[in-house]
């Protein structure tokens, strides 16, 4: 146990145990609540269908080995690149 209580800081006015109390309960409660919202982020994203890939392993590698040297000889070097692979749902 450190001691630390969970947003303690905007507490004033009462004492210790009670303070702590409140904290505590305010803490577990919006875990709770984060807990949750990720089950149900969870079970609609399991309801939904997978995703069928448009293009196989090899081909998305040598897409991005090919952009990659490609980058490599331009003004684009260096810099952060987000590539996003698109996949189709099944039919």
């Amino acid at each position: 146990m450190t001691g630390y209580v969970p947003r303690w800081p905007f507490k004033f006015g009462k004492t210790y145990r009670e303070e702590c109390d409140v904290c505590l309960s305010d803490f577990l409660a919006a875990q709770n609540q984060l807990q949750q919202s990720e089950q149900q982020a969870q079970s609609m994203s399991r309801s939904l269908p997978s995703l069928c890939p448009v293009g196989t392993d090899d081909q998305v590698r040598d897409h991005l080995n090919n952009f990659r040297d490609r980058s490599q000889h331009s003004s684009v070097a260096g810099q952060c690149i987000v590539i996003v692979v698109f996949m189709s749902l099944p039919p």
